[in-house]
Formats: structure tokens, sequence, C-alpha cells
């Protein structure tokens, strides 16, 4: 793990930072959005979208995926496809490298390894579009185990998720008090 880290570590620049947060920003305010609209499909609504609900029933995956209409499930592969495992690699690492930036001055080895949640994350999302697809293409049969593993998928990806923002808020948190704490020293400091 420890060779990951510093791999992620350094590939950590300001420059591919800054690129990530702009590819994140870029797929999230203008490609999940209009991939559609692009497509011809005017009425697509994310309500339907299983990769963002939290789990789902057979009947549940059926009925999302017939009120799409066949021009929004078309859609909705080509975002699958072409739009979101670049998204779920970038936000995976996006997220790993500022947990280990923030965190970097940890002395505590669970700290440091927190890095991993979000890339496990990304890695279930990548699964979770894996496992969409083909309910996406074989629609309107759908496999209850298909259906299954899918949603159970979607669930551990929303898991990872919610933890990796947590951890994210709490390194900030951390990286301040670090900074706060350095700031006071160094001014004890210049008194003597």
């Amino acid at each position: 793990m420890e060779k990951f880290y510093n791999l992620i570590k350094s590939k950590s620049s300001r420059k591919n930072l800054v690129t990530g947060l702009l590819i994140i920003l870029l797929v999230n305010l203008v490609l999940f959005p209009n991939v559609p609209k692009w497509m011809g499909v005017d009425d697509f609504s994310t309500d339907h979208v299983l990769d963002l609900k939290f789990g789902y029933t057979v009947d549940e995956a059926h009925f999302a995926l017939e009120s799409m209409g066949l021009e929004g499930r078309k859609a909705y592969l080509v975002i699958e496809i072409a739009v979101d495992f670049l998204y779920a690699i970038v936000y995976g690492f996006f997220y790993a490298a500022l947990l280990i930036l923030f965190f970097e001055k940890s002395r505590s080895k669970l700290l440091k390894n927190v890095f991993i949640i979000p890339i496990i994350g990304g890695t279930l999302d990548i699964l979770e579009n894996v496992a969409i697809i083909p309910l996406i293409i074989n629609f309107p049969t759908l496999s209850s185990l298909n259906v299954g593993i899918a949603s159970f998928i979607t669930m551990s990806k929303w898991i990872f998720a919610g933890t990796s923002i947590f951890l994210l808020l709490l390194s900030i948190v951390f990286f301040l008090a670090n900074r706060k704490e350095k700031n006071s020293d160094l001014n004890a400091f210049r008194r003597y």
C-alpha cells in the first residue's frame, strides 16, 4: 500500500489536481446534463438514472429504464460507456490525492491510509457501470440476479462516496488545525 500511496503522492502536483478538478466540473456541469440533449433526448430525467439511486429492485429498475424510452436508454448507455468510466477514475484519484495532501503530516498510519477509500469508491463506480450496461442493453428483459448485483454495487459505491466526502471534510479540518498550530508555534517563537 505504501508504493500505491507514494505513486499517487508523486502524481499529485498542483497542475494535476487542477486538471482533475476541471475534469470533474466539466463532467458534472456540462457532459452529464447535456449528452442526452446532444443526442436529441430533450426530456431525459436524472430521476430514472440507476447510478443516482441508493439501490433498486427489479421493478424499480424496469420502471426507470422504461421511463427513459428507447432514445433515453441510448443516451444513458453512451454516458455509462463514454463518460462515467473516465469520471470514476478521475474522481477516485482526485479525492485520494487530496486526502494524501491534507493528511500528509499525520503521524497516524490509519489516517494516511484512508486515501484508498475513494479509490475503492471509483472502482465500485466502474463495476457499477459494468453491471448496469447489460441491464440497458437487455431491456426489457431484466434478470433479478443482475439487478441485485448492480443494486448492491450501487449501494456500496454510495457508501464509499459518502465516506470519501466525510474524510475529505475531516482532512481539511485536520489540515487547517495543523496550520493554525504551526502559525501559533511560529508566533510564540518570534516573541522570544
